[in-house]
């Protein structure tokens, strides 16, 4: 546990130090691009990479080294042992790597986390308009739990919202890639084939239009129709969760997620007035997120759960924007500041009981009391 408090108060650090670093560089399609210092950029998030990186027995952690050492190393016995697998993208570069880069689990483990880091804080340093707010956003939502726990879900995240200037931005051409990006992000985790419509849905370009009241809807008869979608879920994605045994996500998580759409729509007038095809975005990725975890809170199904993170990791492009534009001043920020603090102590310390770190090549070893 002291390890992810180290987290948190490296984020306090960079708030500090950093918060008013960021600078406009450039006007590109209607949307500012922004600039970082490039240690204030990569310290923070290399230093969150050395103890992800270097974990054993954290979560999920144990079964993809389990996997890793019992991944043969010829590709007869490989295609053999991932016959029924359902993420053959995935034990495909796992194999590639054990059999001609190294051996050794803890580079696998960077492998993995490098991909999501990188693809992740490249994006943000470029859109965010408040780089240390973002990376503090990433760290008291605990959303960094997904590098540690449901990593191979966050590769294809984080690949995916790395690329996303490709769909909204891009040429015909790009546009291509990132639908085929997208299609070879499922065969990483099954869950990215859900998420290209929606994406496609939220680059149309209005705000909150009728698309998005249709999202809504959908959100709301789909959790009274739980159980059924859950069977076809189940079926498309090879059953690989099993959905009886969860319980769904708790209301704390889905009023945290909530939060930036409740300001944009507080200040619905001028948010519409000022808004980028970007910004535009990022607002109706969060209503589907808010909409996921709708449904997960009032239902169970790891699998709905577990699909939020695709849309709400650019909640931390939003809110930034939202805190700059029209509730900036010192008290509402210290109160956003707080309010996550509380959150983190609540997730970390009473709904996951304080979370377990061990990394044997370190000689850590914390666990729950």
């Amino acid at each position: 546990m002291p390890v992810y408090w180290s987290f948190l108060i490296l984020a306090y650090v960079l708030l500090f130090i950093a918060y008013n670093k960021t600078q406009v560089v450039g006007n590109i399609n209607q949307e500012e691009s922004y600039y970082v210092p490039k240690a204030l950029t990569f310290i923070p998030v290399f230093y969150v990479a050395f103890f992800v990186c270097l974990r054993d027995e954290v979560l999920d952690t144990y079964f993809y080294i389990g996997d890793f050492r019992n991944m043969p190393t010829n590709w007869e016995a490989v295609r053999i042992y991932t016959v029924d697998s359902g993420s053959k993208g995935f034990h495909g570069i796992m194999a590639f790597f054990k059999m001609y880069v190294s051996e050794n689990y803890y580079l696998w483990l960077t492998f993995m986390g490098g991909i999501s880091l990188y693809s992740l804080f490249r994006f943000y340093r470029i859109h965010s308009c408040n780089y240390a707010l973002t990376f503090y956003l990433f760290i008291a939502s605990t959303s960094f739990t997904w590098l540690i726990n449901g990593a191979r879900q966050f590769v294809a995240v984080c690949v995916l919202i790395g690329f996303i200037d490709w769909f909204l931005v891009g040429t015909k051409r790009q546009r291509i890639m990132y639908i085929m990006l997208a299609l070879g992000m499922s065969t990483i985790h099954s869950s990215a084939w859900f998420v290209l419509p929606l994406v496609y849905i939220c680059s149309r370009g209005k705000m909150l239009d009728k698309w998005m009241l249709l999202v809504t809807v959908g959100a709301i008869v789909g959790t009274m129709m739980m159980g059924n979608i859950m069977d076809v879920a189940a079926e498309v994605m090879n059953k690989e969760y099993d959905l009886s045994e969860s319980t769904g996500s708790s209301v704390i998580r889905l009023v945290i997620s909530a939060v930036p759409l409740i300001l944009v729509i507080v200040k619905f007038k001028q948010v519409k007035r000022d808004v980028t095809p970007l910004i535009a975005f990022c607002i109706n990725m969060s209503l589907v997120g808010v909409c996921f975890y709708f449904a997960s809170t009032f239902s169970s199904g790891i699998l709905v759960g577990r699909m939020p993170i695709y849309f709400t990791v650019y909640n931390f492009i939003l809110l930034p924007w939202l805190l700059k534009k029209y509730y900036n001043n010192g008290v509402i920020l210290v109160g956003c500041i707080l309010c996550y603090t509380f959150y983190f102590y609540y997730q970390m310390c009473v709904a996951w009981h304080h979370l377990d770190y061990k990394s044997i090549i370190l000689g850590l070893q914390y666990f729950r009391h």
